[in-house]
């Protein structure tokens, strides 16, 4: 739905919103959010550079490299290329 039709029908965007809310809340519950720091965005270069990786999957696997994470759980095929991750669709 866009911004435009959202905004004449307030109780659909209120719904949504709370929707969103629950969903947010499962997975601060049972996932630990992990903080990206300027070690991890340099790592993230060198990734981009040696795997050819895009800026967005390069901080997934900067990030997973830098807290000792080998395992990823993905559909994305370019993870693949990355010789220290294990790769789980």
């Amino acid at each position: 739905m866009s911004a435009y039709e959202l905004r004449r029908r307030p109780q659909k965007l209120i719904s949504s919103v709370k929707n969103i809310g629950k969903q947010i809340m499962f997975l601060r519950e049972y996932f630990s959010e992990l903080e990206i720091g300027e070690e991890i965005k340099q790592l993230s270069l060198k990734i981009m550079e040696d795997y050819g990786l895009l800026p967005n999957d390069a901080l997934i696997a900067a990030t997973c490299k830098f807290n000792n994470a080998e395992k990823l759980l993905t559909f994305d095929e370019d993870f693949k290329r990355v010789a220290w991750l294990k790769v789980t669709p």
